[in-house]
């Protein structure tokens, strides 16, 4: 949460000349009500199942078109998720930054990110999935530079790892 997701993704998509999903704005979509309030009414592990079957649907409709998918920060716990991920040959990409930056970001939403309500709280729930950032193919700082920034460093790092790639075959 915070990192930068939503607002990189559609930049790092500008930049690419492709689309642009956010998984969570899917989701909103398809339930008709905002993701706090879907935690508010029908809880987390709905919320977690909603977002699995949006993240298999999109996967599904980005296919070899390709395309930069903003997934939630809590998508990749589900390992299910994150091996559907992989099966459809995505690159993931990890935005990261010190985890004070990350909390004030999501205090400036305040009331739209239920699982960023107290610090503490946050600190833990950051720990705990940091590792699965850590598994990305690329981990991007985005704690410093503004948002087209960090899209070009996305960007550049991405053109690196594909010449390495090619250079490996």
């Amino acid at each position: 949460m915070g990192a930068g997701k939503t607002s990189v993704g559609a930049a790092l998509a500008r930049l690419r000349g492709c689309a642009f999903h956010d998984l969570d704005a899917l989701i909103a979509e398809q339930a008709g009500m905002p993701v706090a309030k879907i935690f508010a009414t029908a809880g987390e592990p709905e919320f977690r199942r909603m977002e699995s079957a949006a993240l298999h649907d999109v996967l599904a409709r980005v296919g070899d078109s390709g395309g930069v998918v903003a997934l939630g920060g809590g998508t990749l716990a589900d390992t299910q998720n994150l091996r559907a991920v992989r099966k459809a040959g995505a690159l993931l990409v990890a935005l990261d930054a010190p985890v004070e930056v990350l909390f004030e970001r999501t205090q400036r939403a305040r009331g739209t990110r239920p699982l960023a309500m107290d610090e503490a709280g946050f600190r833990r729930l950051y720990e705990t999935r940091k590792p699965l950032y850590q598994a990305a193919d690329l981990v991007v700082d985005s704690g410093s530079g503004g948002v087209e920034s960090v899209a070009a460093q996305v960007e550049h790092s991405i053109a690196a790892l594909i010449g390495e790639w090619r250079e490996k075959r």
